[in-house]
């Protein structure tokens, strides 16, 4: 799971982004603390809040370069107080060229009062496609270009209209293209009235039109490396009594929906585990050492660790291979639209065209045999398939 926060020209939007859908909002997300671990939060930041630059450095290893541009990055920028991010370009035989792009550390810190995000992604970073691509996105005062090509963003102006083809031309000249070179156009919340006085036509006749970027929000994530956006200032840690409390509350009970988009993934939740498995192994060694003789706060936390433990003695299977057995044993065709883990109890949901084999596998199976059926198959008349709930008790196998 993935929160984003965009903001552009002034104005933020909060999105829950998950592998094949984006949903405008937070969600279940307004009920917890976005302090939680293992939830990736991203600031998208709109090209009006930037300043980005391409430069020439001698070469130098990673950290060499970030250390060279923090020298240089107030004589560089507008902002009193800057925060950067970079990108190499390309490295020549005596030199590398790379992409910095920088913000007002003021303004992060206002709009991480109430999204602590680690993540910093500039707008244009979000645009990824393998062949030359142009993308378009409509903006309150003009038009954001982006070209892209091999997964990664090569430049990107901001225009008003009207535009002129010299304009143009001249945009791609400096990511080294030309007109015909670009492959594919695609075009958000512009109709194909509106690109005939943004466009020459040469573009037009390749272009997709989205009404909004959300549609192919997730798609472009996904071809992100997101650790090189990584915020690296120090965040703000969630406390051990939050961890605790938000285990008690949430965490120690698994959920996932694949439409409705839950609380953590199976590898996430396990991490979770672990953290809280070492937190409670300190909190007892803190116990010992002081023969019981413990502070207030320190004995409101071991009360809580009381009630963390009883959760994961019935919580904490290793049900990935549980999830790995039906993927083996579940036809083509056939959908598993939710799973949930609760106490050692599997339920899950299945769609299928043929419930009689699915039956019929599931009972030939050693790890699945006693299932239990929790009502007979229900027909979805719009996709003609039948839904299958089931309960396995899992409990009798980790006892």
């Amino acid at each position: 799971m993935i929160l984003l926060k965009y903001y552009s020209s002034g104005e933020s939007k909060v999105y829950r982004v998950s592998k094949n859908r984006c949903y405008e909002g937070l969600g279940l997300y307004n009920k917890i603390p976005l302090t939680i671990p293992f939830v990736k939060k991203i600031l998208l930041l709109g090209k009006d809040s930037l300043f980005v630059s391409i430069k020439k450095f001698p070469l130098l290893s990673e950290s060499e370069l970030r250390k060279a541009i923090g020298y240089q990055i107030s004589e560089l920028v507008p902002f009193e107080e800057p925060e950067f991010g970079f990108k190499i370009l390309r490295r020549g035989e005596n030199f590398l060229e790379a992409k910095i792009w920088a913000w007002d550390k003021r303004l992060t810190e206002e709009l991480a009062k109430d999204f602590p995000f680690s993540y910093v992604l500039p707008e244009e970073e979000l645009f990824r496609a393998e062949e030359p691509t142009l993308f378009v996105v409509k903006k309150e005062k003009g038009y954001l270009f982006v070209v892209s090509e091999k997964k990664e963003s090569l430049n990107s102006l901001f225009l008003k209209p009207p535009i002129t083809e010299s304009e143009f031309k001249l945009f791609l000249k400096s990511v080294r293209r030309e007109l015909t070179e670009i492959k594919k156009v695609f075009l958000y919340g512009t109709t194909r009235e509106e690109s005939e006085g943004i466009l020459p036509s040469v573009l037009r006749s390749l272009a997709t039109y989205r009404a909004s970027l959300l549609e192919d929000l997730p798609g472009l994530i996904s071809l992100i490396n997101l650790k090189n956006y990584r915020l690296k200032r120090a965040s703000k840690a969630i406390s051990l009594e939050e961890l605790l409390r938000f285990a008690v509350r949430y965490g120690i009970i698994i959920t996932l929906a694949v439409e409705a988009n839950l609380l953590f993934s199976f590898f996430e939740y396990e991490r979770t585990i672990k953290v809280l498995r070492e937190k409670l192994s300190e909190l007892e060694r803190v116990r010992v050492d002081k023969g019981g003789n413990l502070s207030q706060k320190e004995r409101r936390l071991m009360e809580l660790s009381e009630e963390v433990n009883a959760h994961i003695k019935y919580s904490y299977f290793p049900f990935m291979p549980l999830l790995n057995r039906l993927a083996e044993l579940l036809p083509e065709g056939t959908r598993l639209i939710d799973f949930q883990i609760v106490e050692g109890v599997a339920n899950f949901n299945i769609e299928c065209p043929e419930p009689e084999e699915i039956i019929k596998r599931l009972r030939g199976d050693d790890f699945l045999r006693d299932f239990k059926l929790k009502r007979p198959p229900i027909l979805d008349r719009r996709s003609n398939l039948q839904k299958l709930e089931f309960e396995v008790d899992l409990r009798r196998d980790w006892q």
